[in-house]
């Protein structure tokens, strides 16, 4: 993303390190999503993409579960050193979309790391010093 480019975005094109969400209430990941420079005010950074696996053939909540706990492993390794999570701040993930009962071959899911409270200014994933000077 372009320094500056607050535009909407699929939130399955979303990679790691990107930013998005202005306000609270934009704090999930969802088809659509406003993305942001995360030198900006942000209320979520994705964290990686995790794939389903063999866990695409189970039901929603097998789905889900897989994705909550892939996600949170992501999340553990994202923060820099000396970075920490706003005590607010949870996990939020999209599922692949695609899917039929019979045919399921998308199996990478979008990882967030989300905050409906104060959210940030900066990527979660950069040292303090490269922080700073984004912004």
């Amino acid at each position: 993303m372009t320094c500056g480019d607050v535009r909407t975005v699929s939130g399955y094109d979303l990679r790691a390190g990107d930013c998005f969400g202005r306000t609270p209430s934009e704090a999930r990941l969802l088809p659509e999503v406003l993305a942001v420079p995360c030198g900006q005010a942000h209320h979520g950074e994705v964290v990686g993409l995790a794939d389903l696996g063999d866990a695409v053939a189970g039901n929603r909540a097998d789905r889900a579960k897989k994705a909550e706990a892939d996600c949170s492993a992501l999340l553990r390794g994202y923060p820099a050193a000396g970075q920490d999570l706003p005590v607010t701040a949870g996990i939020d993930f999209l599922l692949p979309r695609g899917n039929s009962v019979v045919v399921r071959t998308q199996t990478k899911v979008v990882c967030a790391v989300v905050d409906d409270g104060p959210g940030w200014t900066r990527s979660l994933h950069e040292t303090g010093a490269a922080a700073e000077s984004a912004g």
